[in-house]
């Protein structure tokens, strides 16, 4: 029985791993195969709904984007399927293991002993994702006075992984609730996205949104921007372009841009930009940015048997759209791989165009779908203002 290693129960790894399982039941499967899956919670966080989750916490319950990993999976052989609670530490592509470092239990949280464990594979799924920069303190930051704002969860290998996701959450939505002066650095979809969940707060926030370019939301269409600038104005939101933030001190509460401006403020939000979960990757697999370089069939170059999806490779649209597509090519290559001249044709991935809406706030917003039509508000509500498709959480953990 073949073992496929999962790095990453994301929205890339889950619907791998649950492909590869409902294969083992498939007729025309001519080989069963183990399904290791390796993540460094127990929890599965819905992290499209982050802007709103830290920003309002009464708009879902915890369950509701904190979904326990496991159960999802118990109606599966023990044979074909484990979890391991744990983070990839080392990969070695020749001898074809990985090393993990398992997370302790609660009652030995305060050990100072990993435990690794090197688990073998015959096949490698990277799915480990990316994180942001407001999910990581930086060396300039005291922990007694930084607060996190995990769009995503942070990387293991940070100072912040003592401390469960839903700690950091907590903390993150009780700032912001007795905040009246806030920051956002960055004027991508995050950070529009927060700033309009913001400044529907009834405490109504004092609310600076910076973009390092000319136009909030410089990667789609100018109509979205505009639209997007006369909505947050709307809303009472103060647009900052042509600005970067330098530095932050959360000591003395101020904000400094590239021109020497200090802004005062007692929450400051960093969204520019996504980092690559690569730490246990060797370097010869990365490129300048360290994502990781794979072909069209998202197998990873200069290796045997290894594909990656999702966030960490180096298409550059990380969208759970695209993590979604890639997780059905590498899944069905798998399956086409594993089961050899039977399995079928295999399939290729083709980045394309992709289609985004951002919600600003609970009525607003504005996006870029079919040849670069800028949606109407209230169809922006409609596809996604309304609740983030919350729903889809659980059904992609129970797929």
């Amino acid at each position: 029985m073949p073992t496929v290693l999962i790095l990453g129960a994301s929205v890339a790894g889950l619907p791998i791993a649950h492909a590869l399982l409902k294969n083992n039941t498939s007729t025309s499967s001519r080989h069963k195969t183990k399904v290791i899956l390796v993540n460094p919670s127990r929890d599965f966080f819905w992290m499209i709904a982050a802007p709103r989750i830290l920003t309002k916490p009464a708009a879902f319950r915890a369950e509701q984007y904190l979904i326990p990993i496991e159960p999802g999976f118990a109606r599966y052989p023990r044979e074909e399927f484990e979890f391991v609670h744990g983070a990839a530490t080392g990969v070695d592509f020749k001898a074809k293991t990985v090393s993990v470092a398992l997370s302790a239990p609660s009652s030995e949280a305060d050990s100072t002993a990993a435990r690794t464990i090197e688990y073998g594979y015959d096949y490698l799924v990277l799915a480990t994702g990316s994180t942001t920069p407001s999910s990581i303190a930086t060396t300039t930051e005291s922990r007694g006075h930084a607060v996190l704002y995990p769009f995503k969860p942070p990387p293991p290998s940070t100072s912040a992984s003592p401390h469960s996701l839903g700690d950091l959450i907590a903390t993150a939505q009780s700032s912001i609730s007795k905040a009246k002066r806030i920051v956002i650095g960055g004027a991508g979809p995050i950070g529009l996205e927060t700033a309009g969940e913001l400044a529907d707060l009834p405490h109504k926030p004092s609310i600076t949104l910076i973009s390092a370019a000319e136009r909030v939301l410089p990667g789609i269409t100018e109509g979205a921007s505009r639209s997007a600038a006369t909505q947050l104005a709307q809303k009472g939101v103060y647009v900052i372009t042509g600005r970067k933030v330098v530095s932050y001190s959360p000591e003395e509460g101020v904000v400094t841009l590239d021109n020497g401006e200090k802004i005062e403020t007692e929450v400051y939000i960093p969204t520019t930009g996504v980092l690559p979960n690569n730490s246990y990757l060797p370097e010869g697999v990365l490129d300048e940015k360290g994502w990781v370089n794979v072909d069209e069939e998202l197998r990873v170059l200069g290796t045997e048997s290894v594909y990656a999806a999702g966030d960490i490779t180096a298409y550059p649209t990380r969208l759970a759209q695209r993590a979604g597509e890639q997780a059905g090519i590498v899944a069905h290559n798998l399956v086409v791989e594993i089961n050899g001249a039977a399995g079928g044709k295999r399939k290729r991935f083709a980045p394309g165009k992709a289609m985004m809406v951002v919600p600003l706030g609970s009525a607003g917003g504005t996006g870029e779908l079919w040849f670069g039509w800028v949606p109407f508000v209230w169809l922006v509500r409609l596809v996604k203002g309304r609740d983030f498709f919350i729903s889809k959480a659980k059904s992609l953990v129970f797929s």
